[in-house]
């Protein structure tokens, strides 16, 4: 069965069937034997591609998940989020002043 169509029907199905579809799909969008950076950029590409079944899929991680792991996760995940689009902007802002952000 292709990807796409467990995918949808991550999407749409009930609490239990979605869970045996996570089960399913848990190893390639949460690869715990990969290292962090890894399962950052999957969850990424899964939320960009699919974020309605990226929705479902993580709110039944926790099933599969001890909470060491999943509170790494979501510290890297932040991380890439948060700070990472910070250090970018100031980084930018250090190399344009600020009359470049300017239309005259």
């Amino acid at each position: 069965m292709p990807v796409d169509h467990l995918l949808a029907r991550l999407e749409v199905d009930g609490p239990v069937m979605a869970r045996r579809l996570v089960e399913l799909l848990f190893n390639s969008y949460m690869p715990v034997d990969k290292p962090l950076d890894v399962q950052v950029s999957r969850a990424i590409q899964f939320v960009r591609s699919n974020p309605g079944a990226a929705r479902k899929f993580y709110l039944h991680a926790y099933h599969y998940l001890s909470v060491f792991p999943t509170s790494q996760f979501v510290i890297s995940f932040l991380v890439v989020l948060v700070i990472k689009p910070v250090n970018i902007l100031a980084e930018l802002q250090h190399h344009f002043p600020a009359h470049y952000y300017y239309y005259y």
